[in-house]
């Protein structure tokens, strides 16, 4: 079979209480393994920054961060909208891809957000839309990305 192949995956996450009220701490680790010559679906989560990491036979990625609270505004408008916690954060990420070829790369990024939790309509479940402003040392430049999810995404 030309297309067949497989692939192997595994991660780590380790959150922390941090040292102020409702802050954590984490460190997430995860390695991946792709062979043959179909194109899977990336197992580890991209980095901060970097849209496009696929393509690639191997990858060991880490991930380092912290998310504090800023201010606790509870402000209410009408029925429809909640603000209930404004929050920062800071993350550090980096993989090796294709380690065991000569033309392996490093990709690193830092990375800052603040957020809201906001309430919709009264809902349980808040969403968190915010903002993420990352450096990557692929283009050694600025780039800012709308969130819609929660804090560090997934790994």
């Amino acid at each position: 079979d030309e297309l067949g192949g497989f692939q192997f995956g595994s991660a780590f996450s380790f959150y922390q209480p941090g040292l102020l009220k409702h802050s954590i701490r984490l460190m997430r680790f995860g390695a991946e393994l792709n062979s043959g010559r179909k194109i899977y679906e990336p197992y580890l989560s991209p980095i901060r920054g970097i849209f496009l990491m696929s393509g690639y036979s191997s990858a060991v990625k880490g991930s380092v961060g912290s998310v504090v609270p800023i201010a606790y505004p509870d402000l209410r408008i009408g029925p429809f909208l909640y603000f209930q916690r404004l929050k920062g954060g800071f993350f550090f990420d980096f993989a090796y891809i294709n380690a065991e070829s000569p033309d392996g790369q490093l990709l690193a990024s830092a990375s800052v957000e603040v957020a809201v939790d906001v309430n919709l309509m009264r809902f349980y479940i808040p969403f968190e839309p915010g903002i993420r402003l990352s450096y990557t040392n692929q283009s050694n430049l600025l780039s800012i990305t709308f969130l819609l999810y929660n804090f560090g995404g997934e790994f």
